[in-house]
């Protein structure tokens, strides 16, 4: 009886992880959706007091996302384990004001990433690594007589990261991902009416669940943090001295994906059944 047991609960489990390596193992797919972003800059050790904080509690935005990976598209060979990984999100309908000024000041942000993938796909999921080129940016537009008097800034350079897709029961699929960027430059906040020395880095951590709706097609809820730390390095005669700043964001977003099917398509489950069905058979 235990062992019967054992093996229909083996069956469940395989029958749950075949399904999702099949979408694991999809050789494109895109996703589209919309969601809220959050942001808070603060600076650290500010000797003279006259650098402004920015606070945005929610804002609306737009995103997509694309993998494709070539070698799939015709197989499940050592090709198909290499593509590319596209993401980008922009924000709309928002402005920000001055304490004590009437203008509202055009505000915009944007993120981008272009990124080289490598799948490892598993039984019960992926994971894979990721490198290559990443972009955010946040800006305020003067607006009448009324100045941001802060600094916009465009984080621009390489980025690395890894993620794994795991089943869940009830065909969910939980995905955590984290990455970390050196920005090579910092926009306008490392010019020199700024701090022109200023270095940074940026780290993200996200968590998806999706589950699917038809074949191919998934509803995705993703949560996003993202920490930018920067080491400003001032020096006598600088316009500004303080000894950091940090901008964190925070983005919730729900999608829709559309994976196309692996060219041939997996089915260790089938297999078990049969294992498992001679195996009841030799049972006295």
């Amino acid at each position: 009886m235990k062992r019967r047991f054992f093996l229909g609960y083996l069956t469940i489990a395989c029958a749950v992880g075949s399904e999702a390596r099949a979408e694991s193992a999809s050789p494109f797919t895109v996703a589209l959706g919309s969601g809220v972003t959050s942001r808070h800059f603060a600076w650290r050790d500010d000797r003279f007091g006259d650098l402004r904080s920015y606070d945005l509690a929610a804002a609306p935005l737009l995103r997509g996302e694309a993998t494709v990976f070539p070698g799939a598209l015709v197989g499940d060979g050592i090709a198909s384990t290499f593509g590319l990984a596209l993401r980008g999100e922009r924000m709309f309908l928002t402005s920000s004001e001055r304490t004590h000024h009437d203008d509202v000041l055009p505000t915009r942000s944007w993120s981008y990433s272009a990124l080289v993938r490598a799948r490892f796909v598993s039984p019960v999921g992926s994971a894979w690594f990721d490198g290559g080129f990443a972009e955010r940016a946040f800006s305020l537009d003067s607006a009448g007589i009324t100045a941001p008097a802060f600094p916009s800034v465009r984080y621009r350079g390489p980025e690395i990261g890894c993620g794994a897709t795991v089943a869940l029961p009830g065909r969910f699929e939980l995905s955590p991902r984290v990455a970390i960027s050196p920005w090579s430059s910092l926009g306008e906040i490392g010019e020199s009416a700024w701090f022109p020395r200023s270095r940074g880095v940026g780290v993200e951590a996200g968590l998806r669940v999706s589950r699917p709706w038809t074949d191919g097609v998934r509803a995705e809820i993703d949560l996003t943090w993202s920490r930018d730390v920067i080491a400003l390095r001032p020096e006598p005669g600088d316009p500004h001295i303080a000894g950091g700043a940090s901008d964190d964001r925070l983005t919730l977003a729900a999608s829709v994906a559309w994976s196309r099917s692996a060219p041939r398509p997996l089915n260790p489950a089938g297999n078990l059944r049969t294992s498992r069905s001679a195996a009841l058979a030799e049972e006295p």
